[in-house]
């Protein structure tokens, strides 16, 4: 998409999506409306930028597109603001679920450092430390629902 004009939305992912998540959760505050994160080049010629606003815990991009860049974009208001998303974790998400559901010597060093892996992995080894009972089989299962249906369990 290199020096084009983006009226249709645009989805960001990977290393500059998280590039992006860390710049905004560490500058942007809530309610302040909206907040400059960077020029989006490869989407408009004419520089214009990628703004962020936090509603409580939820974070809204958009690409805004000025008149003031000279985009002509910008001064129809049917085109000036295009939706963004920003996924920062799809590229590793295959890799993290895997780790996080691995056993413990299969565990990353780099999910220990994040919060959410890390409390994640931690429900996961509390659930493993509690053994589970045996189970009840198939016909047993289907008897007790049959009784349940006929009134007799």
């Amino acid at each position: 998409m290199t020096n084009t004009l983006t009226t249709a939305p645009i989805r960001i992912i990977g290393s500059a999506a998280a590039d992006i998540a860390r710049h905004v959760t560490t500058y942007v505050r809530p309610n302040r409306g909206w907040a400059e994160v960077q020029v989006m080049r490869d989407e408009c010629r004419y520089g214009c930028k990628l703004y962020v606003r936090r509603r409580g815990c939820v974070l809204q991009y958009a690409l805004i597109h000025s008149c003031t860049y000279g985009c002509p974009l910008g001064c129809d208001p049917a085109t000036r603001v295009v939706p963004v998303s920003v996924a920062p974790a799809a590229e590793n998400s295959d890799r993290r679920l895997d780790a996080l559901g691995g056993r413990d010597n299969d565990r990353p060093a780099e999910l220990a450092d994040d919060q959410l892996d890390a409390l994640l992995l931690a429900w996961r080894d509390e659930a493993d430390s509690v053994p589970v009972a045996e189970l009840v089989s198939t016909d047993a299962a289907l008897a007790v629902i049959a009784g349940a249906r006929d009134g007799s369990a």
